[in-house]
């Protein structure tokens, strides 16, 4: 094919019609039919579908060549499908673009070294930084030296309040903090341990598959009742491993180091929900990126300066009872006569003052380990660093933010605008920090795109790509195109991708059972557009109708 043809092929989108295939199989001496399920289709978004040959085939692969597996034949066998998928996508990885395993280990030098073959000594290819995490945080400055407009950008899709608690993590404290946040939420994964919180408070989650920031506020908010339910567990449960696990939350929900940084965090956590919010939205300006960074910095700023050392984080609530009860008894010290007056044998009191030990030494509860008896001012110092590093994240990750004012020359809803009083300053940034363009050609290529009354119709860096693309306009708008490729490559601020996938997630969760894909793709369309189902006010109504005047076994016209 022709790259036209090709283009046309992309622009129909991927076939997804509904396949008669079955599978039989056995396992563990059971026969059973595996059956297609249109699932699949939203599960993998490069496979498509042919009812001619009633078979799956890979979409960029029958336009771009691949494994014949995928292109001529297809694949029909069920059984083997997700080992099949797998397979596949790391063929697609190293045909579309190399994968290499960066790790934690990586030095900017070593993966300078795997770039400078691809981009052939071109140095302004490489045109931002995306990492997940705080895994490679010192990376990117070795590789920006190399690579000038290769810019540290924000991943959009990776959220703040996953990243926030790996970079506060390279703290040990912390790190074993969240450890034990994540053992409290898996233990109550358990309905029948919710059940009994349910007992002890109304109104708990039902379901605790929670973010870091969300764990940590409900384990804050209902700590005592967590206490209360893991004691009532470890009385009515009788399975061992049940009452260990419940025993040990019990300690670590008493333990005033984890009860330090659960104040500590509950703290920060909001505030990073409230900056992920404010930077995930479709038309986020820099100036408003920059005034949420320096209301974050100022918020977190107020609370390091609120801390205020803890007590004595070495004992706990039982043991410092105890020691206080033991220091207030006076001792007693008995005469040598007293001692030689005395039948009984000396083994035998021996045993029996160990009997004493051990009998205090249950009353006063497992011993602190020495690794976690950390001093006052030593946790203290450890939550202003955390603060600190929390800070210099967000002020890192936003730094650079001119590549969302590229993105403002391709808002269509502004070229009526910018069509009476050209964007200079818009411009003048863009084509300085991307110093790779034809400044005049680009100008005057933008200027025909305003003021063109067809052009408005277009909405978006892809869309107005596709449109050139399709039309054959390339070397007509050069500039323009590369500008449009620079922006499509960058992560923006949007997480529509994100979304459509998490509806999905919200829509399947509710029902909690099979449905096909009619309904699953109806559902999500209600849920993505419940604005304009709120604006109908006669939709319930309309709904109803639909129902009603439907063909059923019951009839659900109400007659008043």
């Amino acid at each position: 094919m022709s790259n036209a043809d090709k283009i046309k092929v992309k622009a129909l989108g991927r076939p997804t019609p509904e396949l008669n295939i079955e599978t039989n199989a056995s396992s563990r001496n059971k026969s059973y039919k595996r059956q297609f399920n249109s699932s699949v289709y939203f599960n993998t978004l490069w496979i498509c579908g042919c009812g001619v040959k009633n078979a799956l085939f890979c979409f960029p692969c029958l336009i771009f060549g691949g494994d014949k597996a995928w292109t001529v034949n297809g694949v029909k066998d069920l059984s083997h499908l997700s080992q099949s998928i797998r397979r596949h996508e790391v063929t697609l990885l190293k045909d579309f673009g190399d994968f290499f395993n960066v790790d934690t280990s990586s030095s900017a030098g070593s993966i300078c070294s795997i770039l400078d073959p691809l981009l052939k000594s071109n140095n302004s290819k490489l045109v931002a930084q995306v990492y997940d995490g705080a895994k490679h945080s010192n990376v990117h400055t070795g590789i920006k030296e190399k690579y000038p407009l290769a810019y540290l950008v924000h991943g959009y899709a990776h959220e703040l309040n996953l990243i926030m608690p790996q970079v506060a993590s390279q703290n040990t404290q912390v790190k074993v903090f969240f450890s034990n946040v994540d053992d409290v939420v898996n233990f109550f994964s358990n309905p029948q341990m919710v059940n009994v919180l349910n007992e002890v408070i109304d109104a708990v989650p039902t379901h605790w598959n929670f973010n870091k920031s969300r764990a940590v506020e409900v384990i804050h908010g209902h700590r005592s009742a967590l206490i209360e339910c893991m004691r009532i567990i470890q009385e009515r449960f009788s399975n061992t491993r049940v009452i260990n696990q419940a025993s040990a939350l019990e300690r670590l929900l008493c333990d005033k180091v984890f009860v330090f940084w659960l104040e500590i965090f509950c703290n920060i956590m909001p505030h990073v929900d409230v900056l992920d919010n404010q930077v995930q939205t479709n038309k986020t300006e820099t100036g408003r990126i920059k005034i949420a960074v320096d209301v974050f910095e100022k918020s977190i700023s107020n609370i390091r300066n609120d801390l205020e050392p803890a007590g004595d984080l070495g004992k706990r609530e039982d043991e410092s009872e105890f020691e206080e009860r033991i220091s207030n008894s006076e001792p007693t010290i008995k005469k040598e006569e007293e001692f030689e007056a005395e039948s009984e044998p000396v083994e035998e009191r021996i045993s029996n003052d160990l009997e004493d030990i051990i009998k205090k030494e249950e009353f006063v509860g497992e011993p602190v380990p020495k690794r976690i008896r950390m001093s006052e001012d030593g946790l203290f110092a450890s939550a202003l660093e955390v603060c600190d590093v929390v800070v210099e994240t967000a002020r890192t990750r936003f730094r650079y933010t001119n590549h969302l004012l590229a993105s403002r020359l391709f808002l269509s809803e502004y070229f009526q605008s910018y069509a009476k009083s050209f964007p200079d300053e818009v411009f003048n940034t863009t084509v300085t920090t991307y110093p790779v363009f034809e400044p005049e050609r680009l100008r005057t290529e933008l200027i025909i795109i305003y003021t063109r009354s067809d052009f408005r119709l277009m909405n978006g860096a892809v869309a107005f790509l596709n449109m050139i693309k399709a039309n054959s306009l390339e070397n007509t708008f050069k500039e323009v195109c590369k500008l449009l490729e620079i922006i499509i490559t960058i992560p923006m601020p949007t997480g529509e991708g994100e979304r459509c996938f998490s509806t999905l997630k919200r829509v399947k969760t509710f029902l909690r059972n099979s449905m096909g894909e009619e309904e699953l793709s109806a559902l999500c369309m209600l849920s993505v557009e419940k604005c304009l189902i709120k604006s109908d006010v006669n939709f319930n109504e309309k709904v109803i109708d639909v129902f009603a005047y439907g063909k059923r076994h019951v009839s659900l016209i109400y007659k008043k």
